[in-house]
């Protein structure tokens, strides 16, 4: 049957030990043109995700140098308000009180993380919010963001165990069973750290999830 323009050229076995380019004159004048047109794409390509590769790497290295700078520009070397530093603890940068819950898909921006300092003012704003509002939907969202922003900065103090405590006490208070014992895990280990806390008054609310759970282990 008749072959088309484009069709497949056989190669004999001498030329497969020929030079690619050698190899390409022996296409016919359409073909060696779109054979090129096609490596021109492939190393397009290649080129644009090889751009792409040392464009995030680039990013990644700025967002750890900016974490480290804030890091030591806070003093927080030895501070026993971080747990663990290592290069993927970061200290955050935003001054915003409010911050709607977001679950987190990649690494924190130090830009959309609030300090300690800042942290310390959402929480006395969120205790004037739920008294003056008792807007549970709101107020589960803002403690949920602030308990991340303390979890992506490696925060482990006295302050910490108030957030989960006072979380934990509006979940009961409002029947989120399930909001109260992720708070009730937490603070089981942050007791384990000697940190102050009510110790007592959330071992017996414990005792008493486990038996209306019907959970006798």
């Amino acid at each position: 049957s008749s072959s088309s323009p484009l069709s497949y050229v056989p190669l004999s076995s001498s030329d497969s030990d020929q030079e690619p380019d050698e190899l390409l004159k022996k296409l016919p004048p359409s073909q060696r043109k779109a054979e090129l047109s096609k490596r021109e794409e492939r190393a397009k390509r290649f080129k644009s995700a090889q751009d792409e590769l040392q464009r995030s790497k680039a990013a990644q290295r700025r967002q750890s140098e900016r974490a480290r700078d804030a890091f030591l520009a806070a003093g927080a070397e030895g501070n026993p308000d971080v747990i663990d530093w290592d290069e993927y603890t970061i200290v955050g940068t935003s001054q915003t009180l409010e911050k709607k819950y977001l679950r987190l898909t990649s690494a924190p921006d130090p830009g959309n993380v609030r300090p300690l300092k800042v942290l310390r003012k959402t929480l006395e704003l969120l205790k004037q919010k739920w008294k003056d509002e008792k807007n549970y939907t709101f107020i589960c969202d803002q403690f949920k963001s602030l308990r991340q922003d303390l979890t992506v900065q490696r925060i482990k103090n006295e302050f910490t165990v108030v957030v989960y405590e006072m979380h934990a006490r509006i979940a009961l208070e409002k029947g989120d069973l399930g909001e109260y014992n992720q708070c009730q895990s937490q603070l089981m280990q942050l007791y384990t750290l000697n940190l102050p806390g009510n110790v007592d008054e959330f071992l017996g609310y414990r005792i008493l999830y486990f038996l209306f759970t019907l959970n006798r282990s």
